[in-house]
């Protein structure tokens, strides 16, 4: 098993492994738009290589068995992270069958070092009632004040 940080080679295999995590959280509630795969692999490639994301995978025989993505940014300062950087983790996957062997609390680990050395103050995710026993055990906090607006569905 080899745990590391992706790349543009990585990208098919990313976009494969996130087309599953989708259809495994969402199953059958909404159809998937006919571009989505490529749109994601076109920003996946464009941020990659601006540094704006960061993936961490783990690889058994050339398959990833378990990843975690991560997209940076930066916020006006808050009293709580003074310099704004900040990190919303996604696609938090590990295959089933290789699930319940810590993958995803070490590819979370690579992530939160990597968001350390970045001077990120904050990082955020959804989570899943099936992810939230590894969160929690890494720190992260369930926060109950946050609200979405859909401004637009493109």
């Amino acid at each position: 098993m080899e745990i590391r940080k992706a790349t543009l080679s990585d990208l098919d295999s990313i976009v494969a492994n996130r087309m599953e995590f989708i259809h495994s959280i969402h199953e059958d509630e909404f159809i998937i738009p006919e571009n989505f795969a490529q749109d994601t692999y076109e920003y996946l490639k464009q941020h990659l290589v601006d540094d704006t994301i960061s993936a961490w995978i783990a690889i058994e025989h050339d398959v990833i068995v378990s990843i975690v993505i991560v997209c940076f940014y930066d916020l006006l300062p808050l009293i709580s992270n003074l310099n704004g950087k900040t990190g919303y983790v996604l696609n938090v996957y590990t295959l089933p069958n290789h699930r319940r062997k810590g993958l995803a609390t070490k590819v979370l680990t690579k992530i939160i070092n990597e968001s350390q050395e970045r001077g990120v103050g904050k990082l955020y995710l959804n989570a899943t009632e099936e992810g939230m026993p590894v969160y929690k055990k890494l720190g992260f906090r369930l926060i109950n004040n946050e609200m979405v607006y859909q401004v637009n569905n493109t």
